[in-house]
Formats: C-alpha cells, structure tokens, sequence
C-alpha cells in the first residue's frame, strides 16, 4: 500500500505506541519487586551503550551481555543507536526480512554515520516506499533524511524534509503531546544552517564546521519508528527514556558528573584559554580575521574529539556552559568585520546546559525571531543585566550582518549600560562600535 507524504504525515504509529505503552504500564503498575526489576533493566541497558575506557573492566562484558538477550532486529536497533555502524549493518545482513522500512531506515542511518552519503539518501528513499499503516515513522525519520541529504550537500532536498518533520512535530504538538527534545526547535537551527548554505553558494569552510553541528544530536532511531525490526522482547528490555539521553549526547552515552569522575580519581583537565588571549589582543589591533581564527582554535582545543569518555564529557559540557555560546557571539561579531558573509547567524547548539534558556533568549534576537530586549526573568548563574547585554549583542550583530552600521554601532555602545561584568563582552562590543561608526 503507497501512501502520499501528506497522508503518512497525518497517520499516526499505532502499533508500536500500543506495545511500548502497554508494556511500561504492566511494568509500572505492578508492586516494588516490578519496579526494581524495571530500574535494574534500565540500568542494564545504559551500561550497554557506554563506550568503556580501556581501564574499566567492569563494564567489559556489560554490551556483549545485552545484546545476547535482544532479537536479530534487537540488536541492528541497538548498534544502530551505540554508533556502532559496521557493526549494525553486519547484524542486519543475517535478518530474513532487510528490505522492510524499519530495516532500511537503519541501514541508512548507519550508512549516513559511516559517510558513505549517497548511498544513506538512496537507502532513506527506499526507507520511504515502504511507508504503509505498519511502517510509519515519526518526525524524526524525516529530520535524519535531512542529515543525510545535508551531508550529500542536496540542501534544498533537505530542506524539503526538515518542512515535513516540523509539520508533524506541529500537528503532533496541537494534540497535546510533549517532545522532551522538541522538533521544532531542532529543525529551526538546521533550517538557519540550510539557509545559510544555500545563499552563500555552499562555502566549503561553512559546510565543514556545519557538519559538525547538523547530525551530532538528535540522532537516535525511536524504537516505536521501527516496529518490523524490534520484537517484544526488545521493547521490554528498552526505556524511552534512554532515547532522550542518546538525542543529548554525540557518542558519549553515559555521562558522568564532576564529582564522580573526581571519585574515580580522574583529573578534570582546565579549559585552555591561551588562544582566547591571543583573540583579545587581535581584537584590540583591529585584526580581525586573525581574532576569528584564533577563536575557532580556542573551541576546537577545548571539545577534543581525541579525549578519554568521561573527560570528554566533563571537559565538553563545563567547556559548552562556560564559554561555548558566548565564544561563538565573539566570533560572529569578529568575522562580520573580516568581512565573512558567509556565516549563518544560528548558534547551532544543542543547548543542553545549564545556561541554555539564556541562550536561547540570546540566539532568538541574533535570528530575529525577538526584537525587544528581555524582561526581567530568572537565568540561573547569570544576572538579568547580562541576558540584557549578550541580546543587545545579539541584536547589533545582526545589524551588522545586515550592513545597518547605524543601528549596530547604537546597540554595541548600548552593551555596557546594563552593567554586565563581562570585559570579553565589552571589549569586542567596544572596538565593533568604533568599526561601525567608521562606516554608518
């Protein structure tokens, strides 16, 4: 049966919504001993997808353990969702059935996360054929084609897609449902990402550090997306709530606090701020081009890809709190007076940090979606005066980006009337105003 995109927009999965829901409900209606059963799968199945350091042994067995329980079709979901991708496909060539929509749309994530690009799009639109009332995924099949076709560098394809998935995140939300990582909200920083590529004739440096971005988070396959691949038993070893922590983290999938790396006798390493003063000293000299550049250095040597897991974690997520977000407004304010048109407003963050309604706020005046500055609201560590300055910031970036120099010189001048402590926000904000003034 073939239905039209419209059509398998609106059907909803009702299959695999009744297993999953009737399965935590018999877990969670039953006494302690099912609840201790549940937490203890739970835990079971965390300590399955995390990536060991070679000096811990006691979570050696933990995957192999786990998948002996799980169906052939268990297992291709499960390694599809660790990223082990050579892995999946392999256990996905010894199912009877590969050719269903569930076993493809697998196969085509792990194909896109194995960069073999052309052959994920092609993988997804076979995906896609078979959408009938058994196979019919939510919007994030849909956001995970558009990755893949982003990768292809197919943008307007991609773009096509991210249009169906925020339709269904909307039709879904007008219902009352909840996303824990809302659709939305995901799909309009990649389409500012698209937009950016597209009018900008597909800048190779842009769409470097944009892949980078695009496909690390929100990348988990929904087990009820799948239902011709899991078996009852796999959905009673899953939780969805395990989907949310792997849609939060690129390839680390079990985070650990400060405080229990500390316990485990690992040393925190410090963020490096050496090539942040050499960004502030070519700010000061006008030397703009060399100040962007000295700021992607900084990011780059403090989110090392290389690093063990759990320092990676600790020393990615303090980094992404402390400085992350505002390096980034740093940075777009020093490459717009480099003259590099070729940058996409979008912070491009998960925001999955402590500080992430502040940014949001920020990001929200740096796009346009908001162009009155914040009022009073509570934002954790950091003051209302600082929210109100960053969007000032915010706000007279954008209006450099537009060549309003006028309008930007007035807000970069604006930045230190609300008292924030900031003296990295000042200074660019400072020498941008004597930039633009320069020009208005």
């Amino acid at each position: 049966m073939r239905l039209s995109v419209e059509a398998k927009t609106v059907i909803s999965a009702v299959t695999m919504t009744v297993l999953l829901a009737g399965t935590q409900s018999s877990v969670c209606a039953a006494n302690g001993e099912e609840s201790t059963r549940s937490s203890d799968k739970s835990m079971e199945e965390w300590n399955a997808y995390y990536h060991p350091a070679p000096d811990e042994p006691s979570y050696k067995n933990a995957k192999s353990d786990y998948m002996r329980k799980l169906s052939p079709g268990g297992r291709v979901f499960f390694l599809a969702n660790r990223k082990d991708f050579a892995e999946a496909l392999v256990e996905l060539e010894k199912l009877p059935k590969k050719d269903t929509g569930s076993a493809l749309y697998a196969k085509a994530v792990c194909l896109d996360g194995l960069k073999r690009y052309s052959e994920a799009v092609q993988c997804f639109a076979d995906a896609q054929s078979k959408i009938d009332l058994i196979f019919q995924p939510g919007p994030k099949f849909y956001i995970h084609y558009a990755t893949a076709l982003f990768h292809a560098r197919q943008y307007a394809k991609a773009m096509k897609y991210l249009d169906i998935a925020e339709s269904m995140g909307k039709q879904s939300a007008a219902k009352g449902n909840k996303e824990p990582m809302p659709v939305t909200d995901t799909v309009f920083r990649r389409k500012a990402i698209l937009r950016e590529l597209q009018s900008h004739r597909m800048n190779a440096d842009l769409v470097q550090k944009s892949k980078i971005d695009f496909g690390m988070f929100f990348s988990t396959i929904s087990m009820h997306d799948v239902p011709q691949l899991v078996l009852q038993k796999d959905v009673d070893l899953h939780n969805v709530s395990m989907e949310v922590n792997l849609d939060s983290v690129d390839y680390l999938h079990n985070p650990f606090s400060e405080a229990a790396a500390k316990k485990k006798g690992g040393k925190i390493p410090p963020v490096d701020t050496k090539l942040l003063t050499v960004a502030r000293e070519m700010m000061t000299q006008n030397r703009f081009g060399e100040c962007y550049s000295a700021l992607d250095g900084f990011i780059d040597a403090n989110i090392a890809e290389g690093a063990a897991p759990v320092e990676y974690y600790i020393r990615g997520y303090k980094f992404a709190d402390e400085y992350l977000y505002k390096v980034r407004m740093l940075q777009l304010g020093a490459g717009l007076a480099a003259g590099r048109s070729n940058m996409g407003l979008s912070l491009r963050g998960n925001f999955n940090t402590d500080q992430s309604k502040f940014w949001i706020s920020v990001e929200n005046r740096l796009l346009g979606r908001e162009t009155s500055l914040p009022s009073a609201v509570s934002t954790g560590a950091k003051s209302d005066a600082a929210l109100v300055s960053w969007c000032r910031y915010a706000i007279a970036v954008r209006a450099l980006s537009k060549k309003n120099y006028k309008l930007a010189a007035e807000e970069f001048g604006k930045v230190k009337l609300n008292g924030t402590r900031d003296k990295d926000l000042l200074l660019f904000s400072n020498v941008l105003k004597e930039f633009c003034e320069k020009r208005k």
